[in-house]
């Protein structure tokens, strides 16, 4: 937990409804409740509650349609401090939609088991981030499991 290495920060998680009292006692049994806070936020109808200087946003965006992502992107900047940071972790296509690999086979299983959702290009990621407020955005190597990309951007302020 990012809490245990980094002592002096705070952490926040936003979960929706059902999964808020599993959370809770998660943090409850790791000793994290003087570092680690739970709020209850679906994203995708609403802001997060408070301000925050960065957002990490974790295989969230894959399994919504691209409505749903962009609005969970608007509200979540919402809650973000001006200049703050958003890390969108979680697969990421490139723009034609056939790299990497494990992003296109994870298309493959989500198309056909679930209704919406998808590994999203890196454009699209572009184009929420902006329309949500953001700039600086980045796109950067796959991180060491080889199959998560990272978007990262600045909002404005």
């Amino acid at each position: 937990m990012m809490t245990e290495i980094w002592p002096e920060i705070h952490a926040t998680v936003a979960e929706l409804p059902l999964a808020t009292p599993i959370t809770e006692k998660v943090v409850e049994e790791e000793s994290a409740g003087d570092r680690v806070g739970v709020v209850t936020a679906d994203v995708t109808r609403e802001s997060i509650p408070g301000a925050y200087d960065v957002a990490i946003v974790k295989a969230l965006l894959q399994t919504l349609s691209p409505d749903g992502a962009r609005v969970a992107l608007g509200n979540i900047s919402e809650s973000i401090n001006p200049s703050g940071r958003i890390f969108i972790i979680g697969s990421i296509l490139d723009d034609s939609r056939t790299f990497p690999s494990e992003s296109v086979l994870f298309n493959l299983n989500v198309t056909n088991i679930y209704d919406v959702g998808e590994s999203y290009t890196e454009q699209m990621h572009r184009n929420w981030l902006a329309d949500a407020g953001f700039a600086d955005i980045e796109r950067a190597a796959p991180l060491r499991d080889g199959r998560s990309g990272l978007m990262t951007a600045r909002k404005r302020g």
